[in-house]
């Protein structure tokens, strides 16, 4: 410990190094102190000196520091030496008006930020940061002679003209950079308030749906995945005044559109070196609104791979056949239970699998698509496609494989080909492509309305009639096939066991 001083009441110059001193203390008398020299101790703290204005060097090599602070009142400081200690933080350095040299070679400080005291230094000329984590960053000699402008020496190396030349083109860029940050920060949180307010003018616009979080039971192969969106926690007292617009992120190649006034973006992307789209989300749009942007879909990018419906209001079987004009590139498509009422349909996933087999898609609403799940949806719905391709017009047939397919050269422009008809390759396209949906977002006289609707509903109850009626001959024929062919195999047999009485009874039955 340090005692016994109180009596040097001149002394000048204190050498006290290497005697395992834990604390400073016992200089409350010495006001004339000129160097006080305390390497090689135990010290932990700087303490107990603010009264020493007169000391010019101070010596606190080798000790056990951890943070540098507690130098108020030593005004006439002008050397610190604190090399070889455990520091990680400098505090208090700036209150030292006439400090010229400062030695913190091997410590702990690990970036500028440690130090950032040291910029307000008007008159510290000379500094050493060598043997610390910050001086293994490449660019480290350049950022602290950028920020301290007096600088003469650092690391025991002259600083030239060239040097502070760099440090400043450094810094500019170091600007240009924080500028653009913080212009990315703003377009961020701009983008933010946009995205809160048309979800807030999409739930005000659609308090009365009930959204299915979780799907039906007897949905078998295919399960979704019940997650709920995760909400933006914007509380500005302006945003219920907010307009609800629209939003546009592109995220590396992943395309998000918020709100209706987002398809008018959908354009294809500029090619010059952007990465193209294959993940395409529509949030907060009406599907109605969205199935005429549909068909450019696959023309805007057609390297889509992934698509996802978010709070679309999707809600019935017949809308799911406005996704069949997609792009064959497409591989999985997400409709989330939140925000889309279809997802609680019993047949939901059966019925997509169907009319969407022909896009080939490997995963539905997160799950592996499987050659049974294919196969059931065909069971439930190959007559239902059977059946409305042949009950309708052969004009209207004609007109949507025109749409649907090039244009053949045969001879015979007016009739449906025979392959068509049977088999070949465009049977299975042909039982759906009369599967159509446009939208309902044109209004119609109510009259109007209630007249096709009728309609509508006349037609569907024919088809399941006729379904109904196909199925259950189906049924009996499956049921009476074994038995008669049973039978025809013993008669057969039966006669040939006594051929020539057998072509006698034919005979005579003739």
């Amino acid at each position: 410990e340090m005692s016994g001083l109180e009596g040097l009441l001149s002394l000048r110059v204190l050498m006290l190094g290497k005697n395992r001193i834990r604390k400073i203390a016992g200089l409350q008398a010495l006001f004339k102190l000129d160097v006080l020299d305390l390497h090689g101790n135990m010290i932990r703290d700087i303490e107990n000196l603010d009264h020493l204005s007169h000391l010019r060097v101070l010596n606190l090599a080798g000790n056990d520091l951890t943070c540098v602070s507690n130098l108020r009142g030593l005004q006439a400081l002008t050397e610190l030496n604190l090399r070889r200690n455990r520091i990680t933080h400098v505090y208090g350095v700036d209150e030292l008006p006439n400090l010229q040299r400062l030695f913190l070679s091997h410590n702990l400080i690990q970036s500028f930020d440690d130090v950032a005291c040291l910029s307000q230094c008007s008159f510290l000329t000379e500094l050493t940061l060598d043997g610390t984590p910050l001086s293994n960053s490449p660019d480290h000699r350049l950022s602290v002679i950028f920020h301290i402008r007096h600088l003469k020496i650092l690391d025991q190396r002259p600083i030239t003209d060239e040097e502070k030349s760099e440090a400043l083109a450094a810094a500019r860029e170091e600007e240009e950079r924080q500028k653009e940050m913080h212009r990315q920060a703003q377009m961020q949180e701009h983008k933010e308030v946009t995205i809160a307010a048309i979800k807030k003018a999409w739930e005000a616009s659609h308090k009365t749906l009930k959204y299915q979080l979780v799907p039906s039971a007897s949905t078998q192969s295919l399960s979704l995945a019940s997650t709920r969106r995760p909400e933006l926690s914007l509380r500005s007292p302006s945003l219920p005044q907010l307009r609800p617009s629209y939003c546009v992120d592109l995220t590396g190649s992943a395309l998000h559109l918020y709100g209706p006034g987002a398809l008018d973006t959908l354009e294809p992307m500029p090619a010059h070196g952007s990465q193209p789209v294959l993940e395409l989300f529509f949030h907060y749009i009406e599907f109605d609104e969205l199935v005429p942007s549909l068909p450019r879909v696959g023309h805007s990018y057609p390297e889509l791979q992934s698509l996802t419906l978010d709070c679309t209001n999707l809600a019935g079987l017949e809308q799911l056949n406005a996704l069949a004009s997609l792009g064959s590139s497409l591989k999985s498509l997400a409709i989330p239970p939140w925000g889309n009422p279809i997802t609680s349909h019993t047949l939901f996933l059966p019925y997509a699998l169907y009319r969407l087999r022909h896009l080939g898609l490997t995963e539905l609403n997160g799950s592996a698509i499987k050659s049974e799940d294919v196969t059931e949806a065909e069971w439930l719905f190959g007559s239902l496609g059977h059946l409305t391709t042949t009950q309708l017009p052969q004009a209207r047939l004609l007109s949507l494989i025109s749409k649907y397919r090039p244009r053949s050269t045969g001879p015979k422009r007016n009739a449906i080909p025979t392959s068509l008809k049977r088999s070949g390759p465009y049977q299975e396209p042909l039982t759906r492509i009369a599967l159509q949906y446009h939208g309902s977002h044109v209004e119609q006289p109510d009259a109007a309305r209630e007249m096709r609707c009728a309609a509508a509903s006349s037609f569907c109850s024919q088809l399941v009639t006729s379904a109904l009626a196909t199925h259950r001959r189906v049924q009996t024929l499956e049921t009476l096939w074994p038995k008669a062919m049973a039978a025809w195999v013993q008669q057969a047999l039966r006669d040939y066991s006594d051929l020539d009485k057998s072509m006698q009874t034919l005979l005579e039955h003739l």
